[in-house]
């Protein structure tokens, strides 16, 4: 198989991208969906804690924040899980998800300094202390996305790490700069959670890549890009068994280039090669998306009709036929062109059958003076000539 042109390459590695951000914004709405609820019932404890020492107004403003905070994240989950998005549609769904995060995380940011200003040290310690813990907790929550992670964890603590330091106080400033080194030790963290995973991603898509590739090159033809003989054979086999289950005609041609041993005596084998390749791309432009094309080997070729009675892939044979004999190779200075016989069989569903009749039909036309097309009868092993 040829190397990939550089915009080819480019153009896998941008779907390749785009294929693992999607996985990873997948992978984040699977394993955060518990923290929507995990952040309300916190609330609670917060609320709770500071019932008796927090002004009530306050605290009831904050809490409706929370749960609005909660219903805005959970509709968000609702609808994703709804639309059941899939490929590059799960890129989409990766806005609302961090905007409802920094929401959520700016309402725990914002509103846990506001409510303990004007508490006691304790208090102000202990509030620090639930930012640091969620704050936290976002780092492995939200790993499968760094941007969601960072989201979450610096708009949790940084305000607050910014109030610590403007109270002034001993304390406070001290937790502070525990605060500044976590959020260091954090982003650092983060950056290596997310690229482990993201490198196991893309790792997994290089390999399942390859292991297309490889499957492509075991049922494709090299020289010419069509399938190969097992390949045809397998493909062939399933369309003729899609005509027999629904009584439609199909019928098969066989091809074979004429005096194809003259050129690679003549010319040489690379133009023999040059000859295979633009009989290949003839065979891919010319035949509809739904027919089975296949080189069996050599310089022959052969092609399942689906839907096509003989009189019709006729007129396809012939076409080709015609065709063939326009292909002019320039190679190493010299111009030169070639023809085809073909053999056309239909009547049956069983492909080998088929493929047989055809052959023999395809051999009559050699012999009548190649260039031709033969038609083969409904009897076995009868070839009725059509120049």
């Amino acid at each position: 198989m040829d190397a990939l042109r550089p915009a080819e390459q480019e153009q896998i590695t941008a779907e390749e991208s785009r294929a693992v951000e999607s996985e990873m914004v997948s992978l984040l709405y699977r394993q955060s969906w518990h923290a929507v609820a995990f952040s309300l019932m916190i609330a609670a404890v917060v609320g709770n804690a500071l019932w008796p020492s927090a002004s009530r107004v306050d605290l009831v403003v904050w809490a409706t924040l929370i749960v609005i905070a909660f219903l805005l994240r959970l509709a968000v989950f609702l609808a994703y899980a709804r639309a059941a998005p899939v490929g590059d549609a799960v890129r989409a769904w990766k806005w609302p998800y961090l905007l409802t995060l920094a929401a959520a995380s700016l309402v725990w940011g914002l509103g846990v300094p506001w409510l303990v200003t004007d508490l006691s040290p304790l208090h102000k310690a202990m509030g620090f202390v639930f930012l640091v813990g969620l704050a936290g907790s976002a780092l492995s929550t939200y790993s499968a996305l760094r941007s969601a992670a960072l989201t979450a964890f610096f708009l949790t603590l940084l305000p607050a790490t910014v109030w610590m330091f403007a109270t002034g106080e001993l304390l406070a400033m001290s937790m502070a700069v525990g605060g500044v080194l976590l959020a260091i030790g954090g982003s650092r963290a983060t950056n290596l959670l997310t690229e482990i995973l993201s490198s196991n991603i893309h790792l997994r898509h290089e390999l399942e890549r390859a292991r297309k590739t490889a499957e492509d090159l075991a049922r494709t033809d090299s020289l010419t890009g069509l399938q190969n003989r097992r390949a045809f054979s397998e493909a062939g086999s399933i369309a003729v068994d899609y005509c027999r289950r629904h009584q439609l005609p199909v019928t098969v041609l066989q091809l074979d280039l004429d005096h194809f041993k003259s050129i690679n005596d003549t010319f040489g084998h690379a133009a023999g090669d040059e000859a295979l390749r633009a009989f290949g791309q003839l065979l891919r432009e010319s035949l509809r998306s739904s027919d089975v094309c296949g080189r069996l080997g050599g310089e022959e070729f052969a092609v399942v009709l689906p839907h096509t009675p003989a009189n019709e892939a006729r007129i396809v044979a012939e076409k080709l036929r015609v065709a063939c004999s326009q292909i002019a190779i320039d190679f190493a200075g010299e111009r030169f062109g070639f023809t085809v016989s073909v053999g056309v069989a239909s009547g049956s569903y069983d492909l080998e059958a088929l493929l047989g009749r055809a052959d023999e039909a395809m051999y009559q036309a050699k012999l009548d003076g190649r260039n031709r097309i033969e038609v083969a009868s409904t009897v076995h092993g009868v070839a009725t000539a059509h120049a």
